[in-house]
């Protein structure tokens, strides 16, 4: 516990951590207002449905469905941004607070901007 206390109070790991919280926090922001800005964005599905054993028609059965069923869907939110966030959050948490990696935490966040930046220009 003395570990951690003090790679919670050292100013480099601080940074990095602020860093994530605000990339992350950036994504969902971004998620939130894709509702508004959604409408200028690129459709990439008829190239996803090229893919094989794919179809459109089980695609937009599984959203339809899923959507049609607000537990589930509300479900499949959740663990989405838990899920992404909870994996973020023990990558990040292992690299600086037991490793203390700070050039291999660099290169993660410098990996999920890059990440967020192309999904947000394809979504």
């Amino acid at each position: 516990m003395n570990m951690l206390q003090r790679r919670l109070e050292d100013p480099e790991v601080l940074v990095r951590l602020n860093a994530f919280f605000l990339s992350y926090f950036g994504w969902v922001a971004f998620g939130v207002l894709y509702g508004v800005i959604g409408r200028w964005s690129v459709d990439l599905t008829p190239q996803f449905l090229r893919l094989p054993l794919t179809s459109r028609d089980l695609i937009v059965g599984l959203v339809e469905f899923t959507k049609g069923v607000p537990p589930l869907h509300a479900l499949f939110t959740v663990v989405y941004y838990l899920g992404f966030a909870g994996s973020i959050a023990l990558i990040v948490a292992y690299l600086l607070l037991y490793l203390r990696d700070l050039e291999a935490s660099d290169r993660l966040l410098a990996r999920y901007l890059m990440a967020y930046a192309s999904r947000a220009r394809y979504t």
